[in-house]
C-alpha cells in the first residue's frame, strides 16, 4: 500500500505544480490539489508510524526513530 500512496502523492504533487504554473498559486484548483496532497501526506505518515512502532514490553516502551536505526528507550521512573 505504501508504494501506491507514494506514486499517487508524486502524481498529485506534479499536477499541483503544473496547475500552479499555468493558473497561478491562488487558483482554487491549486488549493484543492494542495489539500489532497496534505491528506495523502498525512496518510503516508500514519502508515509509516504504524510500521515503525515496536510493541510495548512490560513497563518500558521502545520507539524506532527511523527504519533500521537506533532505539530510544522510555522508562517509568518513580512509578510503583
Amino acid at each position: 500500500m505504501g508504494e501506491r500512496l507514494e506514486r499517487e502523492f508524486e502524481a498529485v504533487r506534479k499536477k499541483m505544480e503544473e496547475t500552479a504554473t499555468r493558473l497561478g498559486m491562488d487558483h482554487p484548483e491549486v488549493h484543492r490539489l494542495s489539500k489532497r496532497l496534505d491528506r495523502l501526506h498525512n496518510q503516508m505518515l500514519w502508515e509509516r508510524k504504524a510500521l515503525m512502532e515496536v510493541p510495548r514490553r512490560g513497563r518500558d516502551r521502545f520507539y524506532r526513530i527511523r527504519r533500521y536505526s537506533y532505539y530510544l528507550r522510555e522508562t517509568s521512573e518513580g512509578c510503583g
